[in-house]
């Protein structure tokens, strides 16, 4: 049975448009239309990724065809086809769309509907008509299809991306860690703080695949329980990037506090030890979100400070922030 489903899935968009195809042509057909082809176009045309495009889609071609019916289809009889003549409908049409403040897609729609119902009226009596019904079966049977049959749903990429970015991360801080412990070697600190910012690549990516899956379940028919798992993790996600970017300024400020040379033993093999517990933490908070084991009493962090450092705390947060204060403005200055 799973064998079936992956099948399935990995094909869908290939028998989906098949069997919207026909079932859009026999419909338009059914309804007398002489020119049954376009409504698969259409049909083909709004199969998109997710239902959500699809739908977004279907109604700006509905919309932009509409216009560009009406806009030619009572008057291309008597005007015949030229180059001028096309240029001036074309001119016109666009230019009211664009007036309407209608969207750059639907005004191509507008567009392709004034040069074939231009062409195509004079040619063939009652184009323009079928051109207008037929999209509208073809936008319809479209969005049924990618509605009922097997509709995408990204929810699962997603939270694998969670799960892999919180992974990365954490082996992250132990890699800086290993660094510590190893004596800060110059050359393996660049690498490590090259490493942590290409996560960023993969943060960006994170996002596009939260913002994919929201998408696929919105007017999904079969992923309304995938909606609060989504904000969950999304949620989660949003305080991930925050511990994305804590680390990243630990790195900087680890590599350039070895670079010195008074970054001690003792500081070395305190801050090795807290940035493992860092990144137990961080794993043992990803397995709770996956398992939904959230505990009434979540652990302590036993990270350990230096005493001295404690009449210190304020003056150098305040320090260490208008030190990135001037980093973020240098490129200007």
């Amino acid at each position: 049975m799973d064998n079936v489903n992956t099948f399935l899935n990995k094909t869908v968009v290939v028998w989906k448009t098949a069997i919207a195809s026909t079932l859009s042509w026999e419909v338009a057909t059914w309804t007398g239309s002489k020119h049954p082809y376009l409504a698969p176009l259409t049909v083909i045309l709004c199969l998109q990724v997710t239902v959500d495009q699809s739908i977004r889609f279907a109604v700006q071609r509905v919309i932009g065809t509409s216009l560009g019916v009406l806009l030619t289809a009572f008057i291309a009889d008597y005007i015949g086809v030229g180059g001028w003549r096309l240029g001036l409908f074309l001119l016109v049409g666009t230019a009211i769309a664009k007036w309407l403040k209608l969207s750059d897609k639907v005004i191509h729609q507008v567009a392709l509907s004034v040069l074939f119902v231009l062409y195509f009226e004079s040619q063939s009596r009652g184009y323009a008509l079928d051109r207008l019904k037929d999209t509208v079966i073809g936008a319809v049977v479209g969005i049924l299809a990618v509605m009922l049959l097997l509709p995408p749903d990204f929810t699962k990429k997603a939270v694998q991306s969670f799960e892999m970015f919180a992974e990365h991360v954490s082996v992250g801080l132990e890699n800086l860690s290993k660094w510590l412990e190893n004596g800060c070697p110059a050359r393996q600190g660049i690498a490590i703080l090259s490493q942590t910012k290409t996560l960023l690549n993969e943060l960006h990516k994170s996002l596009a695949e939260f913002t994919r899956a929201f998408e696929s379940v919105k007017f999904n028919p079969y992923a309304k329980n995938k909606h609060s798992l989504l904000d969950q993790y999304h949620k989660q996600f949003i305080r991930l990037q925050q511990v994305y970017v804590h680390f990243l300024t630990v790195s900087e400020t680890l590599i350039e506090w070895a670079e010195t040379g008074t970054l001690t033993s003792d500081d070395q093999a305190l801050w090795a030890k807290n940035l493992l517990v860092l990144a137990s933490y961080i794993k043992g908070w990803k397995v709770a979100i996956a398992t939904d084991t959230q505990p009434a009493q979540p652990p302590k962090l036993t990270i350990q400070f230096p005493e001295q450092m404690g009449k210190y705390r304020y003056p150098l947060a305040i320090y260490t922030e208008v030190l990135h204060l001037l980093q973020d403005l240098r490129p200007f200055s």
